[in-house]
């Protein structure tokens, strides 16, 4: 009978290689969780400060890089036409020049069954605003990107799991509208 253990020695020695890399995948933050200095800010309680420091699309971008800590959020898409609604975050946020366009910011789930762009070039102003339900006996928490016209280029707002929204999801709502104001201007 032949022995095993010129293959075993070596078998253990990578077993603890191919374990965590292939069959337990460690939790990794997103790219996000360390690009944004108000994030480590909002986590230790907010207030104002370096969000005046920022100005037009940097600062948009440093918002929507934080807002990716709200979760799932509503996309509200609406025009003479037709209303779309769909779910998904601000996480996975990739900003590209579009020539002739202009700068897109792309949010988009892992697997790409949702995408949403939003023109950083045409947004003047961000509004965060809670107000009551027009059913139900909850508030909304919506965030609306509005152009120069006034014209409400999209709305997102969080998403209600259950009937009920994560407690984590509204202290980081609070701590947002605490950096960045209930009204803010980017142009």
């Amino acid at each position: 009978m032949k022995t095993l253990a010129p293959y075993f020695i070596p078998l253990l020695l990578l077993l603890p290689l191919l374990t965590s890399s292939f069959i337990l995948p460690s939790f990794r933050p997103s790219s996000s969780s360390s690009s944004s200095p108000f994030v480590s800010r909002l986590a230790a309680g907010g207030g104002e400060g370096n969000a005046a420091d920022l100005a037009g699309k940097e600062r948009l971008k440093r918002f929507l890089e934080d807002a990716s800590f709200l979760g799932n959020i509503r996309f509200v898409c609406m025009n003479d036409g037709g209303i779309l609604e769909a779910v998904g975050s601000f996480e996975n946020m990739a900003c590209k020049e579009i020539p002739e366009r202009g700068e897109l910011a792309t949010f988009a789930s892992d697997d790409k069954t949702f995408e949403a762009h939003l023109n950083l070039d045409r947004v003047a102003r961000v509004d965060m605003i809670q107000s009551k339900a027009k059913k139900g006996d909850h508030d909304n928490y919506v965030i609306r990107f509005v152009s120069g016209e006034g014209k409400t280029l999209l709305s997102s707002m969080l998403h209600r799991e259950a009937e009920a929204y994560d407690e984590d999801a509204l202290e980081w709502w609070d701590k947002l509208k605490g950096v960045f104001g209930e009204s803010q201007q980017i142009q």
